[in-house]
């Protein structure tokens, strides 16, 4: 509802305007004004049926003046007594058919009532009154567009391009009515008659490219970007689309690198040259191309040159790298995108796989603790979070945010899985068994081959009485599913080497420290472990820094490197 706030002396000067100028009020006039303040008093303590009997006794004394049937038709709009408001907004209209706030009040009461058609009339009448008042044409279309009579809306859009001629508005409004009603033809006409109406106007033409591209007519559209190159040579935006018209999967690399023109181009707007190479990013993502991606990084080089304030142009790098398996490279493009701007999730998500993959546990856990106070409603933030303080030998802590992990991620029977492992390893380093058999269970029935499930439930069990058995079992088929797994490796080597077979342990256990760069700091105790049973003490304390190096703090861990010797 508009507010239609007039103050009483305009009010009062209006209604004394109808009678003529007056030296002295008589006496009824005096009466009036002191029943006109009173009643607006009322009003503002809310008292508003006392204002409403004033206001009519004030109408009763002068039923020619207009403002206490003004002032009761607001009063009874608020209300939502349409009825009543209708009525005395008609009678202050009627008594001063001039006054255009009585006109705008009863066509803002028929409309927020629904009645559009009622409301139309009147604001034909007040373009009598008003023709060259443009908002006046504009409100009545709006009400015939509400009434769904298009055809009276474009006249009145007609109308008002005689008066005023071509607009980018008016084009803007007629085209939008005639995409609603299917016209595309009619549509496209409004635009090409605003180029005509402007042909130095590049926005105006590329305007209408865009229509054609939307509406199908490619062959429209390259004409459009052509005369747009004629007018002017160097337009970025004319040589990208048209570089586009040029794209064929026979040339990826030729298509890629016509564009680099129009990438270099401060002008030309990120987002449209984003979207010129997300179906390459796509691709990459899909198929993991490292040519494709060099291809595509030369454009995304030179984003971060023309736009270096933009964290899409970085992420975009990010992607490419780590989809085509740079992953460290992928990594400082997505923190240089998240200093830029730190309110995209999905970069932060790959940035802690990233960290998580590298078995960087220790800058895992702040980053995770990072992006969770920026997002703490997702859940693949605490269960890296939980995975991070399980590595780095904290399960209670572990589980907290892996509980937290699991409330979050009922829709995601994947990440629940993940979760889930991961919450049955913490449970079972802190001895409770049946808790860990519970969750491992759980994670199985989502998947059963899942190897990382399948490994941290062997590692679970290894050292567990009359468990060695079923978890050997475990490393095994785990293994079998991903032979190339640190996480897997790592599993059937501490389940070799809980059964003393020492060289074959030893084997497993150091193909999983080439995988993991001797950065898991789980892996890096195991194999300390192996070589004091090998007798090599030295190296077993030196591995064992290395594990606290990386981040892992247990008391077991620091007993064996304060006492120099294996402590299980």
């Amino acid at each position: 509802m508009k507010i239609y706030a007039i103050c009483l002396t305009v009010l009062f000067a209006a209604a004394a305007g109808q009678a003529g100028a007056q030296v002295q009020y008589s006496e009824n006039q005096a009466e009036t004004e002191r029943l006109f303040l009173d009643a607006y008093q009322r009003k503002i303590e809310g008292k508003i049926d006392e204002a409403i009997n004033i206001y009519k006794e004030v109408f009763k004394i002068d039923e020619r003046s207009p403002v206490p049937a003004y002032e009761l038709a607001r009063i009874y709009f608020a209300k939502s007594e349409a009825d009543e408001a209708i009525r005395w907004a008609k009678i202050a209209a009627d008594l001063d058919p001039a006054n255009v706030f009585y006109d705008e009040l009863l066509a803002d009461i028929y409309h927020t009532n629904g009645r559009y058609e009622e409301a139309a009339q009147v604001y034909e009448g007040m373009i009598k009154n008003q023709p060259f008042d443009e908002s006046l044409y504009f409100k009545l279309a709006y009400q015939w567009v509400k009434s769904n009579d298009i055809p009276k809306a474009l006249k009145v859009y007609d109308d008002l391009e005689k008066k005023t001629g071509v607009s980018e508005e008016l084009a803007r409004r007629k085209q939008a009515l005639y995409m609603g009603t299917g016209d595309t033809k009619k549509a496209g006409k409004e635009l090409e008659k605003l180029v005509l109406a402007f042909p130095k106007n590049m926005e105006y033409r590329h305007l209408l490219a865009g229509f054609y591209l939307q509406t199908g007519n490619d062959e429209a559209a390259e004409k459009v970007y052509r005369q747009i190159l004629e007018i002017d040579p160097s337009n970025p935006r004319a040589m990208m689309a048209l570089a586009g018209q040029q794209s064929g999967n026979s040339d990826e690399a030729r298509y890629l690198n016509s564009l680099k023109p129009a990438f270099g181009e401060r002008d030309v707007s990120i987002d449209l040259k984003i979207a010129k190479i997300l179906p390459f990013i796509n691709k990459v993502a899909e198929k993991g191309d490292p040519a494709l991606a060099d291809a595509v990084l030369e454009l995304t080089a030179i984003l971060e040159t023309v736009h270096p304030g933009e964290a899409k142009a970085f992420a975009a790098s990010g992607d490419l790298l780590y989809h085509s398996g740079r992953y460290e490279l992928a990594l400082e493009k997505y923190r240089k995108a998240l200093d830029l701007d730190d309110s995209v999730f999905a970069i932060w998500e790959q940035t802690l796989f990233i960290y998580a993959r590298a078995f960087r546990y220790q800058e895992l856990a702040k980053a995770a603790e990072s992006a969770i106070d920026i997002f703490p409603n997702r859940g693949s933030l605490y269960y890296l979070y939980g995975l991070a303080q399980l590595e780095l030998g904290d399960p209670e802590d572990a589980i907290s945010l892996l509980d937290q992990a699991l409330l979050m991620s009922s829709a995601d029977p994947l990440l629940r899985q993940g979760i889930l492992a991961a919450m049955g390893q913490a449970q079972s380093e802190l001895g409770r068994y049946e808790d860990a058999a519970r969750s491992f269970g759980e994670s199985l029935s989502l998947n059963p081959n899942n190897p990382e499930t399948l490994a941290r439930q062997s590692l679970a069990l290894n050292g567990q009485d009359g468990q060695n058995q079923q978890a050997r079992e475990a490393a095994e088929k785990a293994l079998k599913i991903a032979p190339q797994s640190a996480l897997c490796l790592d599993a059937m080597g501490w389940s070799l080497y809980h059964s003393k077979k020492w060289p074959e342990a030893r084997q497993q256990l150091e193909k999983a420290l080439s995988l993991s760069q001797e950065r898991d700091p789980r892996i890096l105790e195991h194999y300390g472990d192996l070589l004091f049973q090998a007798g090599e003490q030295d190296r077993a304390i030196e591995f064992w820094q290395k594990a606290r190096t990386n981040g892992r703090h247990t008391r077991l861990l620091d007993r064996k490197i304060n006492e120099k010797k294996l402590i299980e």
